[in-house]
Protein backbone atom coordinates (compact mmCIF):
# COMPACT_ATOMS: atom_id res chain seq x y z
CA UNK A 1 0.00 0.00 0.00
CA UNK A 2 1.28 3.36 -0.98
CA UNK A 3 2.34 6.01 1.79
CA UNK A 4 -0.15 8.21 0.59
CA UNK A 5 -2.86 5.97 0.68
CA UNK A 6 -1.86 4.79 4.73
CA UNK A 7 -1.70 8.35 5.39
CA UNK A 8 -4.86 9.02 4.07
CA UNK A 9 -6.35 6.24 6.00
CA UNK A 10 -4.89 7.76 9.31
CA UNK A 11 -5.67 10.77 8.95
CA UNK A 12 -9.33 10.30 7.90
CA UNK A 13 -9.41 8.17 11.38
CA UNK A 14 -7.69 11.42 13.59
CA UNK A 15 -9.87 13.68 11.52
CA UNK A 16 -6.25 15.46 10.60
CA UNK A 17 -6.39 18.01 8.48
CA UNK A 18 -3.81 18.55 5.58
CA UNK A 19 -4.14 14.60 5.47
CA UNK A 20 -1.71 14.19 2.23
CA UNK A 21 0.67 16.03 4.64
CA UNK A 22 1.33 13.41 7.30
CA UNK A 23 4.34 11.11 6.74
CA UNK A 24 3.54 7.40 7.73
CA UNK A 25 6.57 5.26 7.92
CA UNK A 26 8.06 2.14 9.80
CA UNK A 27 9.75 -1.84 10.28
CA UNK A 28 8.74 -5.10 10.99
CA UNK A 29 11.86 -6.80 12.06
CA UNK A 30 11.16 -10.43 12.64
CA UNK A 31 13.70 -13.14 13.92
CA UNK A 32 13.42 -16.79 15.03
CA UNK A 33 15.67 -17.09 18.17
CA UNK A 34 17.49 -20.43 19.30
CA UNK A 35 18.08 -19.86 22.85
CA UNK A 36 20.44 -22.36 24.83
CA UNK A 37 21.19 -21.24 28.81
CA UNK A 38 23.83 -23.02 30.01
CA UNK A 39 25.87 -22.71 33.72
CA UNK A 40 23.36 -23.15 36.65
CA UNK A 41 23.94 -25.51 39.09
CA UNK A 42 20.16 -26.58 38.98
CA UNK A 43 20.35 -28.75 35.81
CA UNK A 44 16.49 -27.63 35.27
CA UNK A 45 17.70 -24.01 34.56
CA UNK A 46 20.06 -25.26 31.61
CA UNK A 47 17.58 -25.82 28.65
CA UNK A 48 17.35 -24.58 24.97
CA UNK A 49 13.85 -23.44 23.61
CA UNK A 50 13.38 -21.72 20.43
CA UNK A 51 11.04 -18.10 19.63
CA UNK A 52 10.25 -16.00 17.01
CA UNK A 53 11.17 -12.31 18.54
CA UNK A 54 10.09 -9.01 17.86
CA UNK A 55 12.78 -6.24 17.56
CA UNK A 56 12.02 -2.41 16.57
CA UNK A 57 8.59 -3.06 15.12
CA UNK A 58 6.99 0.12 14.72
CA UNK A 59 4.78 2.53 13.04
CA UNK A 60 5.05 6.35 13.11
CA UNK A 61 3.56 9.20 12.08
CA UNK A 62 4.55 13.23 11.50
CA UNK A 63 3.13 16.06 10.31
CA UNK A 64 5.13 19.64 10.10
CA UNK A 65 3.50 22.82 9.61
CA UNK A 66 5.29 26.34 8.60
CA UNK A 67 3.97 29.14 10.75
CA UNK A 68 4.43 33.03 9.74
CA UNK A 69 7.21 34.06 12.30
CA UNK A 70 9.66 31.50 10.53
CA UNK A 71 8.89 28.49 12.87
CA UNK A 72 8.42 25.13 12.06
CA UNK A 73 5.27 23.39 14.33
CA UNK A 74 5.67 19.42 14.45
CA UNK A 75 4.27 16.36 16.07
CA UNK A 76 5.70 12.54 15.80
CA UNK A 77 3.23 9.70 16.64
CA UNK A 78 5.85 6.31 17.61
CA UNK A 79 3.61 2.79 17.76
CA UNK A 80 5.65 -0.45 19.08
CA UNK A 81 3.96 -2.88 18.01
CA UNK A 82 4.44 -6.05 20.33
CA UNK A 83 3.53 -9.45 17.53
CA UNK A 84 5.09 -12.16 18.78
CA UNK A 85 3.53 -11.42 22.59
CA UNK A 86 0.20 -13.23 22.90
CA UNK A 87 -2.64 -10.70 23.43
CA UNK A 88 0.12 -7.70 23.10
CA UNK A 89 -1.01 -3.81 23.61
CA UNK A 90 0.08 -1.60 21.20
CA UNK A 91 2.39 0.64 22.70
CA UNK A 92 3.52 4.49 23.01
CA UNK A 93 7.29 4.51 22.11
CA UNK A 94 8.54 8.39 21.28
CA UNK A 95 6.01 10.81 20.91
CA UNK A 96 6.28 14.51 20.58
CA UNK A 97 5.18 17.53 19.85
CA UNK A 98 7.26 21.20 19.68
CA UNK A 99 8.42 24.04 17.99
CA UNK A 100 11.83 24.08 15.61
CA UNK A 101 13.53 27.43 14.50
CA UNK A 102 16.57 28.78 14.24
CA UNK A 103 17.83 28.05 17.93
CA UNK A 104 17.40 24.05 17.74
CA UNK A 105 13.68 23.11 18.87
CA UNK A 106 11.80 22.45 21.80
CA UNK A 107 9.57 19.59 22.41
CA UNK A 108 7.73 17.56 25.10
CA UNK A 109 5.98 14.05 25.15
CA UNK A 110 7.41 10.55 26.06
CA UNK A 111 10.98 10.28 24.99
CA UNK A 112 13.94 7.61 24.79
CA UNK A 113 16.41 9.42 26.78
CA UNK A 114 19.68 11.50 24.87
CA UNK A 115 22.13 8.42 26.48
CA UNK A 116 20.44 5.76 25.37
CA UNK A 117 20.10 6.75 21.53
CA UNK A 118 23.97 7.13 22.00
CA UNK A 119 24.42 3.09 22.82
CA UNK A 120 21.73 2.87 19.84
CA UNK A 121 23.32 5.23 17.22
CA UNK A 122 26.62 3.72 17.67
CA UNK A 123 25.42 -0.11 17.04
CA UNK A 124 26.18 -2.05 13.84
CA UNK A 125 23.58 -4.25 14.69
CA UNK A 126 20.28 -4.65 13.69
CA UNK A 127 18.21 -1.82 14.76
CA UNK A 128 17.23 -2.11 18.47
CA UNK A 129 17.33 -5.72 18.36
CA UNK A 130 18.15 -6.92 21.55
CA UNK A 131 21.82 -8.41 21.37
CA UNK A 132 25.40 -6.63 21.08
CA UNK A 133 26.47 -4.50 23.81
CA UNK A 134 23.33 -3.55 24.71
CA UNK A 135 23.16 -6.19 27.02
CA UNK A 136 26.06 -4.94 29.06
CA UNK A 137 25.95 -0.92 28.21
CA UNK A 138 23.85 1.11 30.64
CA UNK A 139 22.62 -2.11 32.51
CA UNK A 140 23.31 -2.57 35.95
CA UNK A 141 25.11 -5.02 37.81
CA UNK A 142 24.15 -7.64 40.94
CA UNK A 143 25.91 -5.78 42.93
CA UNK A 144 26.36 -6.80 46.10
CA UNK A 145 22.87 -7.04 47.71
CA UNK A 146 22.81 -4.33 50.09
CA UNK A 147 21.41 -1.72 47.47
CA UNK A 148 17.97 -3.30 47.40
CA UNK A 149 16.42 -0.41 44.75
CA UNK A 150 19.84 -0.52 42.22
CA UNK A 151 18.77 -0.33 38.93
CA UNK A 152 19.29 1.31 35.58
CA UNK A 153 17.52 4.05 34.10
CA UNK A 154 19.49 3.96 30.56
CA UNK A 155 16.42 2.16 29.69
CA UNK A 156 13.16 4.00 31.21
CA UNK A 157 11.28 5.47 28.26
CA UNK A 158 10.37 8.79 29.97
CA UNK A 159 6.86 10.21 30.07
CA UNK A 160 6.66 14.24 31.01
CA UNK A 161 9.56 15.21 29.24
CA UNK A 162 10.72 18.43 27.95
CA UNK A 163 13.55 18.15 25.10
CA UNK A 164 15.74 20.53 23.78
CA UNK A 165 18.27 19.98 20.59
CA UNK A 166 20.55 22.19 19.32
CA UNK A 167 20.69 23.31 15.46
CA UNK A 168 22.10 21.60 12.83
CA UNK A 169 25.71 21.57 12.97
CA UNK A 170 28.97 19.20 13.39
CA UNK A 171 28.31 19.57 17.24
CA UNK A 172 24.88 18.18 18.11
CA UNK A 173 23.43 18.35 21.43
CA UNK A 174 20.37 17.13 23.05
CA UNK A 175 18.92 17.50 26.30
CA UNK A 176 16.17 15.80 28.12
CA UNK A 177 14.33 16.93 31.30
CA UNK A 178 12.00 13.79 32.63
CA UNK A 179 9.89 15.55 35.46
CA UNK A 180 8.52 13.34 38.60
CA UNK A 181 5.06 13.95 37.52
CA UNK A 182 2.46 11.84 39.90
CA UNK A 183 5.39 9.78 41.32
CA UNK A 184 6.31 13.19 43.45
CA UNK A 185 5.38 12.94 47.00
CA UNK A 186 6.01 15.19 50.15
CA UNK A 187 9.43 13.77 50.28
CA UNK A 188 10.72 13.05 47.09
CA UNK A 189 10.64 15.09 43.52
CA UNK A 190 11.91 12.80 41.11
CA UNK A 191 13.80 14.24 37.85
CA UNK A 192 15.62 12.85 35.26
CA UNK A 193 18.02 14.42 33.38
CA UNK A 194 19.93 13.12 30.11
CA UNK A 195 22.70 15.03 27.58
CA UNK A 196 24.04 13.81 24.60
CA UNK A 197 26.61 15.26 22.77
CA UNK A 198 28.41 14.85 19.04
CA UNK A 199 30.93 15.92 17.21
CA UNK A 200 31.35 15.48 13.30
CA UNK A 201 34.90 15.50 12.14
CA UNK A 202 34.55 14.06 8.80
CA UNK A 203 36.22 11.36 6.66
CA UNK A 204 33.92 9.42 9.22
CA UNK A 205 35.59 10.29 12.41
CA UNK A 206 33.42 11.49 15.13
CA UNK A 207 33.61 11.61 19.31
CA UNK A 208 30.32 11.20 21.07
CA UNK A 209 29.20 11.11 25.17
CA UNK A 210 25.92 10.93 26.59
CA UNK A 211 25.72 11.75 30.58
CA UNK A 212 22.82 11.04 33.24
CA UNK A 213 21.39 11.89 36.20
CA UNK A 214 18.66 10.28 38.01
CA UNK A 215 17.46 11.54 41.14
CA UNK A 216 15.04 9.68 43.29
CA UNK A 217 13.81 8.24 40.52
CA UNK A 218 11.18 5.91 39.69
CA UNK A 219 10.93 4.55 36.19
CA UNK A 220 8.90 1.27 35.92
CA UNK A 221 8.80 0.82 39.66
CA UNK A 222 7.74 2.57 42.94
CA UNK A 223 9.18 5.99 43.96
CA UNK A 224 12.35 5.03 46.13
CA UNK A 225 11.99 4.49 49.83
CA UNK A 226 15.29 5.59 50.40
CA UNK A 227 16.90 9.08 48.80
CA UNK A 228 18.80 8.72 45.82
CA UNK A 229 21.03 10.15 43.18
CA UNK A 230 22.27 7.34 39.80
CA UNK A 231 24.59 8.74 37.55
CA UNK A 232 25.75 7.17 33.74
CA UNK A 233 28.79 8.75 32.12
CA UNK A 234 29.64 7.24 28.29
CA UNK A 235 31.87 8.56 25.84
CA UNK A 236 33.32 7.10 22.21
CA UNK A 237 35.04 7.23 19.48
CA UNK A 238 33.67 6.45 15.85
CA UNK A 239 36.04 6.55 13.23
CA UNK A 240 36.96 4.02 9.71
CA UNK A 241 40.22 2.67 8.71
CA UNK A 242 39.91 1.47 4.68
CA UNK A 243 36.52 0.51 4.16
CA UNK A 244 35.81 -0.30 7.75
CA UNK A 245 34.08 1.15 10.94
CA UNK A 246 34.80 1.06 14.42
CA UNK A 247 33.47 2.05 17.48
CA UNK A 248 34.79 2.53 21.15
CA UNK A 249 33.18 3.63 23.83
CA UNK A 250 33.51 3.55 27.45
CA UNK A 251 31.38 3.65 30.46
CA UNK A 252 31.13 4.04 33.88
CA UNK A 253 27.76 4.18 36.28
CA UNK A 254 27.25 5.06 39.90
CA UNK A 255 24.02 4.30 42.32
CA UNK A 256 23.64 6.01 45.87
CA UNK A 257 21.81 5.64 48.38
CA UNK A 258 22.61 8.56 50.38
CA UNK A 259 19.68 7.49 53.13
CA UNK A 260 21.83 4.03 53.52
CA UNK A 261 25.07 5.60 52.99
CA UNK A 262 25.64 2.48 49.88
CA UNK A 263 27.34 3.80 46.76
CA UNK A 264 27.65 0.85 44.00
CA UNK A 265 30.04 1.64 40.61
CA UNK A 266 30.68 -0.02 37.62
CA UNK A 267 32.73 0.29 34.66
CA UNK A 268 32.04 -1.22 31.31
CA UNK A 269 34.13 -0.26 27.77
CA UNK A 270 33.03 -1.93 24.46
CA UNK A 271 34.53 -1.92 20.64
CA UNK A 272 33.09 -2.56 17.44
CA UNK A 273 33.95 -2.96 13.78
CA UNK A 274 31.66 -3.28 10.47
CA UNK A 275 32.72 -4.86 7.37
CA UNK A 276 31.41 -4.25 4.18
CA UNK A 277 31.27 -7.46 1.52
CA UNK A 278 29.60 -7.40 -1.84
CA UNK A 279 26.66 -8.94 -1.07
CA UNK A 280 26.06 -7.50 2.17
CA UNK A 281 27.93 -6.75 5.43
CA UNK A 282 29.27 -8.25 8.53
CA UNK A 283 29.15 -6.36 12.13
CA UNK A 284 30.70 -7.74 15.17
CA UNK A 285 30.39 -6.05 19.39
CA UNK A 286 32.39 -7.17 22.13
CA UNK A 287 31.37 -5.76 25.77
CA UNK A 288 33.08 -6.08 29.00
CA UNK A 289 31.35 -5.38 32.34
CA UNK A 290 34.20 -5.27 35.10
CA UNK A 291 33.19 -6.06 39.19
CA UNK A 292 31.00 -3.82 40.77
CA UNK A 293 32.20 -1.91 43.94
CA UNK A 294 30.33 -1.29 46.94
CA UNK A 295 30.98 1.01 49.76
CA UNK A 296 28.66 0.35 52.47
CA UNK A 297 29.03 2.83 54.91
CA UNK A 298 32.94 2.90 54.63
CA UNK A 299 32.69 -0.82 53.68
CA UNK A 300 34.06 -1.61 50.64
CA UNK A 301 33.63 -5.20 48.78
CA UNK A 302 34.00 -5.73 44.88
CA UNK A 303 31.60 -8.77 43.95
CA UNK A 304 32.32 -11.06 41.02
CA UNK A 305 29.34 -9.80 38.84
CA UNK A 306 30.97 -9.06 35.88
CA UNK A 307 30.16 -10.50 32.41
CA UNK A 308 31.18 -9.79 28.55
CA UNK A 309 29.45 -10.50 25.43
CA UNK A 310 30.30 -11.17 21.77
CA UNK A 311 27.45 -10.50 19.06
CA UNK A 312 28.16 -11.47 15.35
CA UNK A 313 25.47 -10.47 12.51
CA UNK A 314 25.77 -10.80 8.87
CA UNK A 315 22.68 -8.36 6.99
CA UNK A 316 22.35 -9.16 3.77
CA UNK A 317 19.85 -6.64 2.12
CA UNK A 318 17.32 -8.10 -0.60
CA UNK A 319 15.69 -4.93 -2.13
CA UNK A 320 14.68 -1.28 -0.68
CA UNK A 321 14.19 -1.63 2.55
CA UNK A 322 14.12 -5.32 2.70
CA UNK A 323 17.18 -6.94 4.92
CA UNK A 324 18.12 -10.78 5.98
CA UNK A 325 19.60 -10.81 8.91
CA UNK A 326 22.29 -13.59 10.87
CA UNK A 327 23.19 -13.58 14.04
CA UNK A 328 25.30 -15.10 17.25
CA UNK A 329 25.64 -13.79 20.47
CA UNK A 330 27.11 -15.34 23.58
CA UNK A 331 27.03 -13.02 26.78
CA UNK A 332 29.10 -14.99 29.71
CA UNK A 333 28.85 -14.19 33.46
CA UNK A 334 31.17 -14.14 36.41
CA UNK A 335 30.13 -16.51 39.06
CA UNK A 336 27.67 -13.81 40.47
CA UNK A 337 26.55 -11.59 36.98
CA UNK A 338 23.04 -11.67 35.89
CA UNK A 339 23.75 -9.93 32.97
CA UNK A 340 20.88 -10.62 31.23
CA UNK A 341 18.93 -7.33 29.27
CA UNK A 342 16.74 -8.59 26.63
CA UNK A 343 18.14 -11.52 26.00
CA UNK A 344 15.89 -14.53 24.84
CA UNK A 345 16.27 -16.89 27.75
CA UNK A 346 15.04 -20.56 27.38
CA UNK A 347 15.69 -21.16 31.12
CA UNK A 348 15.15 -19.06 34.09
CA UNK A 349 18.03 -16.01 34.45
CA UNK A 350 19.84 -16.55 37.49
CA UNK A 351 23.60 -15.47 38.76
CA UNK A 352 26.21 -17.54 36.85
CA UNK A 353 24.44 -18.40 33.89
CA UNK A 354 25.73 -18.02 30.45
CA UNK A 355 23.00 -17.17 27.34
CA UNK A 356 23.83 -18.19 23.79
CA UNK A 357 21.14 -17.09 20.29
CA UNK A 358 21.11 -17.58 17.43
CA UNK A 359 18.36 -15.30 15.36
CA UNK A 360 17.52 -15.60 11.45
CA UNK A 361 15.23 -12.85 10.56
CA UNK A 362 13.94 -10.58 7.92
CA UNK A 363 13.83 -6.68 8.35
CA UNK A 364 11.03 -4.30 6.28
CA UNK A 365 10.98 -1.02 6.44
CA UNK A 366 8.51 1.28 4.39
Amino acid sequence: MKKSIVALAIAGIFAIPSAMAVEVNGAINIGLDRSKTSGSATSSDNVSATSIETGNTRLSMSHSQDLDNGMVADVFVELHYPLTVANGNIQNRNSTVGLSGDFGSIRFGTNENAYERMIYAHNYHEGDWKYGPISIMGVAPAGAGNDAQMRSHIWDRTNNTLIYKGPDGPMAIELDYAFGGSNTTATRTPSLLSMALEYTMGGGVGLWAGYQVATDWAGNSATPTAARDDSALIFGASFGLGSMGFHVAMETMEWKDTTNNVTTERSAWKVEANYPMATGRIGVSYAVADDSDEDNAGTNTTTDDGADTLTIGYYHPMGPGVQLFAMYSKTTNDPAGEYNFAIFQAGAGTAGMDYTNYIFGISVGF
